[in-house]
């Protein structure tokens, strides 16, 4: 059986007398990062050593936000002298209500702000199997960061965990469902959403898609387990043998579940294999709904494995062994690098051919410059494509190789480079380099195409994918009229 959480429910006012009290109080992530001097609140939650001991000093002190960090976030013991200096005495009995104050005076799980909201979850000292993570992990808030936040109608966040994703979307989704397999998480989110005034999120139980069986969502966000186990005996708190045994099974499963434009917004990690890269496999787990789904993988970080591996021995705090274990899967798997990104699907309309890309992306990209990329392919790809006036964009150069030929010095390779969002080298073909300079936004890419077979022997299909090529690099975006991307 699982740990019971020492959490409770109360009455909807007396939520709302607590949450007003905390949205009062000062106690904000800005607080305790200005307080703190600390980078982020995985800095502060995860330090060790001297600089653990730097800031179990700065919880000295007065004032109430200070006094809700030492109580909510370090954990530290309140006294009855504070509790009356600071708390009303009706929120001391929603404390003690909620459970969030026990006999002992502390605060028996950590409860901290992010994004606007007050998240609680199970505290790093917490033993039991299914740990439920705050929020405030790195990896976690760069998920919640890279999710699409445009207005829609019905989204589901799959792994809610302690349904932070779930509360940001209630704020621009009409319907919110959340979903997880792990009861204790399905606990705590329920309990976060009663916090936070959220009546617009369903929390389920269940494997995967198994509680929202037969509906469909205009948007699925997921930050799956991806760290291998190892051993290859746990799948829901980690990703199996490989990483990826629950990231297969979600992007198989999805496309029963996406309604027609709709997304899945996918947090990854992966490895490049010597028999097949990472965005090949999500095609591959696609399987025939591919022809009818777009995909985009973003990677943000590329590590060596032994370097990847080498990190995560001394992240866990584990010793040398375990970076023979990651050697022997490595190579058992044939892998050649580690990936970190975001992954984009969306199920497209008609019968257009379907796009599957890969890019790299500066880390300082936002959502939207993702998104970005992927809408002028979804303009490029669709049937109106040979109406639209291409541009040119900026933030990239042109770099030409010559080399000497009887005297004479001849082109030999022509380079696009890249700036944000997609810093790359993109070799292209020279009547690619040449044509770029006509993209004034007069002439229709029906018309280039014309040019392109006249002037350099372009055939049809060669020039979609010139244009496909130049319009993911971010160096021209498609246009029609007034409309531009």
């Amino acid at each position: 059986m699982p740990a019971e959480i020492p959490l409770r429910f109360v009455a909807k006012d007396e939520f709302a007398t607590l949450r007003s009290f905390l949205e009062a109080s000062g106690y904000s992530e800005a607080f305790l990062l200005e307080h703190f001097g600390a980078v982020s609140l995985h800095d502060l939650l995860g330090a060790s050593g001297a600089r653990r001991q730097a800031f179990d000093d700065r919880y000295r002190g007065e004032g109430l936000p200070l006094f809700l960090a030492r109580l909510f976030f370090g954990g530290k013991q309140a006294t009855g002298a504070e509790l009356d200096r600071y708390v009303p005495a009706g929120v001391q009995t929603t404390l003690r209500g909620t459970g969030l104050l026990d006999d002992a005076m502390r605060c028996p799980v950590l409860l901290h702000p992010a994004f606007g909201f007050c998240i609680a979850s199970d505290r790093t000292d917490y033993a039991g199997a299914d740990f439920v993570m705050s929020g405030a992990e790195g990896l976690c808030r760069q998920f919640v960061r890279y999710i699409g936040k445009e207005p829609c109608g019905r989204f589901l966040d799959m792994g809610t965990g302690a349904g932070i994703a779930a509360l940001v979307a209630s704020s621009f989704a009409r319907e919110v469902w959340a979903v997880d397999i792990v009861e204790r998480a399905v606990r705590y989110a329920e309990w976060n959403c009663g916090l936070n005034l959220a009546e617009n999120i369903h929390v389920r139980q269940g494997d995967l898609f198994e509680p929202v069986r037969g509906m469909r969502f205009d948007r699925i966000v997921c930050n799956p387990p991806f760290e291998p186990s190892l051993t290859g005996d746990v799948v829901f708190s980690c990703g199996g043998e490989d990483g990826e045994a629950i990231l297969a099974r979600l992007i198989a499963e999805t496309p029963q579940y996406l309604a027609p434009a709709g997304r899945l917004y996918c947090q990854v990690e992966g490895t490049d294999r010597e028999a097949e890269t990472l965005d090949r496999r999500v095609v591959r787990w696609l399987g025939e709904a591919g022809a009818e789904h777009d995909s985009a993988l973003f990677v943000r970080d590329r590590y060596e494995p032994m370097q990847f591996a080498i990190r995560q021995t001394v992240l866990s705090n584990h010793d040398s062994a375990a970076v023979e274990q990651w050697a022997e899967l490595y190579g058992r798997l044939g892998a050649r690098a580690v990936l970190i990104g975001h992954l984009i699907v969306e199920r497209h309309e008609g019968t257009r051919r379907s796009f599957h890309l890969r890019g790299q992306y500066d880390p300082e990209a936002s959502i939207r410059d993702l998104e970005g990329c992927f809408d002028r392919q979804v303009a490029v790809a669709g049937g109106e494509f040979r109406e639209f006036r291409p541009v040119l964009q900026g933030g990239w150069e042109l770099h030409v190789r010559h080399k000497p030929v009887q005297g004479d010095m001849h082109p030999e390779r022509y380079t696009f480079v890249t700036r944000a969002p997609l810093p790359e080298e993109w070799d292209v073909s020279p009547w690619m380099a040449r044509m770029v300079t006509r993209c004034d936004g007069a002439i229709t890419m029906e018309q280039h195409a014309r040019w392109a077979e006249t002037n350099a022997g372009v055939g049809a299909e060669e020039f979609a994918g010139g244009m496909r090529l130049l319009t993911w690099a971010g160096v021209l975006a498609p246009s029609r009229g007034e409309e531009q991307w």
